[in-house]
């Protein structure tokens, strides 16, 4: 039986999963330059406006958005049913002034505190009631 190559829809997702290919052997996820943002829209077929609309600050934040969902087993290509629920998600994230304490609750498995610092924690915990 052959491994199946399940290319996610969710743009935000493929950003992300992008950014984590490009940044293999680099130190820095945040050294990804506006430089490749017309390489990333060739490689994942989609406008550079479109891109410009869901990437982060840091090229680390969509990493971390895909972590949290992952983390809290939200299927990020369900999301798709609610464009206006993920666009805030997005949103959210990316405005996030807790990326440190999020990266670091994520490598240590522990979300317990997540509502004191997370602006999606309370959607995220409805999604995981669902």
């Amino acid at each position: 039986m052959g491994t199946m190559n399940h290319t996610p829809t969710c743009l935000f997702v493929r950003v992300a999963d992008w950014i984590r290919r490009d940044a293999e052997g680099r130190r820095d996820l945040a050294s990804l330059a506006r430089l490749d943002l017309p390489r990333m829209a060739a490689d994942l077929d989609v406008p550079e406006a479109e891109l410009r609309r869901v990437l982060p600050r840091s090229a680390d934040t969509a990493v971390l958005f895909a972590r949290a969902l992952a983390a809290r087993g939200v299927d990020p290509n369900a999301l798709q049913a609610d464009p206006a629920l993920l666009a805030s998600l997005v949103r959210t994230c990316r405005d996030c002034r807790s990326t440190a304490r999020c990266r670091s609750a994520l490598a240590a498995g522990d979300l317990s505190d997540a509502a004191h610092y997370c602006g999606n924690a309370i959607a995220f915990a409805r999604l995981t009631r669902h």
